[in-house]
């Protein structure tokens, strides 16, 4: 069964972020099986533990969540966005106070993917890699499902800032440090 593991706070650009479990090889093994593999019934323990992240930064306040947005090019090969359908569910799960804007947090440029990429590489690749699509009043929370160098989790927390949208704190399912 999957559970929080290890739960870890730290900081990207002064905004909070909360990794729940620690990377091991069998984590790995389920999210690539989720993402890559389609292995669906992992979404909602994903989300269940997503969810637990969600509640911790809500303070019973309305918010909005975004994901982290996968690459134009893993959509089209995936078929659908797992990720996006992860942060869904996690919002559904959490209750009416979160509401999951999966147009709000948008890809910018075309990129590569991160995997193979080392940190000054991904880095480079994640420069301005997303934009806000539209304004938002309400404090914005986002999920990142796997976090190594935190470049994705920087880029949207930029993206986000620039278009003067407060960024609450970031969820991650688990770290990779």
């Amino acid at each position: 069964m999957l559970q929080i593991n290890n739960p870890k706070m730290h900081f990207i650009d002064n905004i909070p972020v909360l990794s729940l479990m620690k990377n091991d090889h069998i984590v790995t093994g389920l999210i690539v099986a989720y993402k890559d593999q389609g292995v669906s019934t992992l979404k909602e323990p994903f989300a269940r533990i997503l969810s637990f992240g969600l509640k911790h930064y809500s303070k019973h306040k309305n918010m909005r969540v975004v994901n982290v947005p996968s690459s134009a090019k893993a959509i089209q090969k995936r078929g659908l966005d797992p990720i996006g359908l992860m942060t869904e569910t996690a919002c559904e799960l959490s209750g009416k106070r979160f509401k999951f804007d999966k147009d709000l947090l948008v890809s910018n440029k075309s990129r590569k993917d991160q995997a193979d990429l080392n940190f000054k590489e991904r880095k480079l690749n994640m420069q301005n890699a997303f934009k806000a699509n539209h304004f938002e009043e309400k404090p914005v929370l986002i999920i990142d499902d796997l976090t190594t160098t935190g470049s994705s989790l920087l880029s949207s927390i930029t993206a986000l800032k620039q278009s003067n949208i407060k960024v609450e704190a970031c969820v991650v399912l688990v770290s990779g440090d």
